[in-house]
């Protein structure tokens, strides 16, 4: 499985791992489906898509605010059981019949998803559950409204048009732990990304890139020249392009809040 540290790719079966992805994300959104069916409620469609830059497969469960809080939350958390599920079903078979590194992979993928479904800051199934959990809408929007009129009304004493929800008190108490937390995520991880930019300009890595590609083209080695180009795109520019893109929507999106008082 691994040979000299590192990993012998001659022993994965790609069309069985492409195949096992994608029924991977078919068996969550089947998750979704069942409890919808559970509740009386018809999906609308399955349908394809992008989200931060990577296809997705979605189900439309719009009609899931006709539930009670407490069904939505199943609702949205339906997919991710669907996933542990699939989870156990691998390591069992592993266990049984030995490790296969096609299969390993693919759990390490479905533990990767669960962990990121969970999160309750990206519009995941975690951020709608919490939404759910807490019985607004538009929380990404609320909450950093919520701190922006604090900072406003405590350090500048100023006054906004932030109205606070109408919530039973663990609800409240909730959403204002939420609030601080999303808010210090997005300001945590944008500075990291500004970080991270920096270092990927200053890399050696990044300059190395680009010597290559100047030898390669000055010698007429059109196969360098490729291989080099395409390790600076992999490498470094679409990193940039993907965390430029996040920064200039979060700062836009704060801006945007901000200005509305």
């Amino acid at each position: 499985m691994f040979e000299g540290g590192s990993l012998d790719t001659k022993q994965i079966h790609f069309p069985l791992l492409v195949t096992m992805l994608i029924a991977m994300m078919l068996i969550h959104e089947f998750g979704h489906v069942v409890a919808s069916f559970n509740f009386g409620l018809k999906p609308r469609f399955l349908g394809l898509g992008i989200y931060m830059f990577q296809p997705i497969i979605f189900t439309d469960t719009s009609d899931a605010w006709e539930l009670k809080r407490g069904q939505r939350v199943v609702s949205d958390m339906a997919g991710i059981y669907f996933q542990l599920i699939l989870g156990a079903v691998l390591s069992a078979w592993m266990l049984f019949f030995g490790v296969n590194l096609t299969l390993l992979i693919v759990s390490v993928i479905n533990i990767a998803a669960i962990v990121l479904n969970l999160d309750p800051f990206l519009r995941s199934d975690g951020y709608w559950a919490v939404t759910d959990y807490i019985g607004i809408n538009n929380a990404h929007e609320k909450t950093f409204s919520y701190v922006k009129n604090l900072m406003f009304r405590k350090i500048l004493r100023k006054e906004t048009n932030f109205q606070m929800p109408k919530l039973k008190p663990a609800a409240r108490k909730f959403f204002i732990g939420y609030s601080f937390l999303y808010t210090f995520s997005i300001a945590f991880f944008t500075s990291l990304g500004v970080l991270y930019l920096f270092a990927v300009l200053k890399s050696s890595a990044l300059n190395k890139n680009i010597d290559l590609m100047k030898s390669a083209y000055s010698q007429g080695n059109f196969a360098d020249l490729g291989a080099a180009f395409t390790g600076l795109v992999i490498g470094q520019l679409v990193p940039l392009l993907f965390l430029g893109l996040i920064i200039i929507r979060i700062v836009k999106y704060m801006i945007k809040t901000i200005k509305k008082r």
